[in-house]
């Protein structure tokens, strides 16, 4: 055999190698975004009380039958999901290793808005590419120059290193009842067309809005723009919150008297309306009426607070909305 065709083979057989090699890692690549998206998936179906099932998983990943089941398996394998009965759930890794990729997408997110001339409806997509490949080097990198950002360009929190955040609250604009001011804390970027909606009214996290008026199928807003009005279907995306009121020197809200605590009301928040503001009237909870915290539930919220003699539990949303003067000397 002649030294030509020596040399064609191995160069043919180095060839065959990297094809396979490449391949493999491919294989590996894909396998890995599979693995993410499917954790991604779950961890939100399991936040938002919504089932994650074969077919939900199925509709999610794009992938086969075949397919699915296969990832199902992989995932059960790694003891990152369990199975009761036809739905799935995140296990303590499983969970951790979801919001390690949130937090990457979210970074990324952030990065593209403030570092780069990227426009608003390629961030998302870009991020959703680029969560899958950060570097823990690369991740301290960014969140340093970013300084350590505490929300996304959309206002969701990023996850910190321990997968802890702080919570948005709020709720959704179409759900207000009660007009006046209110501060755009999050815009929902999905489903595209409602965001790119959102986008061309002009409406941003960090916002502030005052409510005008509630009509059947749309909200009528004031900003510094002028009027705009707002079709409920993409008011579903926007999370509110209403602006602090002014409060008198020596006021604090009732969640911030502490536990043992005695204080008088002083005024009920003017955002406080409907059956819960109802409810307090009809317990006594009027100005002067003297309240004693007595105790909270062990994740802190309700508390119980002692009113004309009865024990009745407030939730923080509720009480954080009851001024009151701390009584320091009757203790």
């Amino acid at each position: 055999m002649s030294l030509w065709i020596i040399l064609s083979i191995s160069a043919l057989i180095t060839v065959a190698v990297i094809y396979i090699v490449r391949l493999k890692q491919k294989s590996r690549t894909s396998e890995k975004i599979e693995i993410e998206n499917a954790l991604k998936h779950i961890y939100t179906s399991n936040e938002e009380k919504i089932p994650a099932t074969f077919n939900s998983l199925k509709g999610q990943t794009e992938l086969s039958d075949k397919k699915v089941l296969t990832l199902i398996d992989r995932l059960l394998k790694r003891n990152l999901i369990t199975r009761k009965l036809n739905e799935f759930f995140l296990t303590n890794s499983g969970k951790k290793y979801a919001l390690n990729i949130i937090r990457n997408h979210r970074l990324w997110e952030k990065y593209l808005a403030e570092e780069t001339g990227l426009g608003h409806d390629k961030w998302h997509e870009e991020a959703e590419i680029k969560e899958h490949f950060m570097t823990d080097e690369e991740r301290k990198r960014i969140e340093k120059k970013l300084g350590y950002p505490l929300r996304d360009p959309h206002g969701d929190p990023i996850p910190d290193e321990n997968g802890e955040y702080f919570e948005l609250g709020g709720v959704q604009l179409s759900e207000i009842t009660a007009r006046g001011k209110y501060k755009i804390i999050h815009v929902e970027d999905e489903p595209n067309e409602v965001y790119e909606k959102i986008l061309k009214i002009g409406l941003f996290p960090n916002m502030t809005i005052e409510l005008d008026d509630i009509l059947s199928d749309e909200i009528l807003i004031i900003t510094d723009d002028g009027p705009k009005r707002i079709p409920k279907s993409v008011a579903i995306n926007l999370t509110v919150k209403p602006v602090d009121e002014e409060i008198p020197k020596g006021v604090v809200k009732l969640t911030e008297i502490p536990i043992g605590g005695r204080c008088r009301v002083v005024k009920l928040s003017e955002k406080l309306v409907g059956p819960s503001r109802r409810r307090l009237l009809d317990l006594g909870v009027i100005p002067s009426t003297e309240i004693k915290v007595m105790f909270q539930n062990i994740s802190g919220n309700p508390r119980a607070y002692e009113i004309k003699s009865t024990l009745i539990a407030l939730r923080d949303d509720v009480a954080g909305l009851i001024y009151v003067r701390e009584i320091k000397d009757e203790q």
